[in-house]
């Protein structure tokens, strides 16, 4: 817990602290087909992937 803490508190103070602790969004998923490269960088399998689209609910086209 401390370290956490020491962290988010450096993060906030330090902008060389705050680059690599800072997650940035990736592209998991382009016009229905799952990117693979993307998902094995990030370490994330295409169950992960289904699984966080099924808890979004289901999409509204404006």
């Amino acid at each position: 817990m401390t370290l956490q803490f020491d962290t988010a508190w450096a993060s906030v103070r330090f902008r060389g602290v705050r680059r690599p602790v800072k997650a940035e969004p990736t592209l998991l998923l382009h016009e229905g087909r799952l990117l693979h490269e993307a998902m094995r960088v990030k370490r994330v399998t295409p169950d992960e992937v289904r699984q966080a689209i099924r808890a979004r609910g289901p999409v509204r086209w404006s």
